[in-house]
Order: structure tokens, then C-alpha cells, then sequence
């Protein structure tokens, strides 16, 4: 039973940090942009010139950075 919990705790563990990451574009870069996704500590990426926003936070950047 034991061996059981403790194989079903380490799944429900493992599966859960592998959670993948959806990002959405945001905006061109700029410094203001980033500095106001910072303050709000907003995950963000930046890929080729563009904000990349993750894609739960996006009520918070709407509210931030509007």
C-alpha cells in the first residue's frame, strides 16, 4: 500500500511540473513595456523583437500595461 501512495504522490508530482508554458505576443520591445511587466512580475520572453506575454498572466498585463 505504501509503495502504492508513494508511486501515485511522485506521478501526480511529476506530471504537474511539466506543465507547458503558453506564451502570446504582446507588444514590439520596449523599455517602458518591460519595465511595467517587471514591476507587476508578469513572465514574460522576448523573441525577435517582440513581448511575449504567458498566456494565464494576461488579465494582469491587460490591467498593468494598457
Amino acid at each position: 500500500m505504501k509503495k502504492q501512495l508513494l508511486f501515485l504522490t511522485l506521478f501526480i508530482f511529476l506530471t504537474g511540473c511539466s506543465e507547458e508554458k503558453n506564451y502570446v505576443y504582446w507588444t514590439v520591445t520596449e523599455s517602458s513595456q518591460i519595465k511595467r511587466l517587471e514591476e507587476a512580475q508578469i513572465d514574460f520572453i522576448i523573441k525577435n523583437g517582440e513581448i511575449w506575454v504567458n498566456e494565464e498572466d494576461m488579465k494582469k498585463v491587460v490591467v498593468c500595461c494598457s
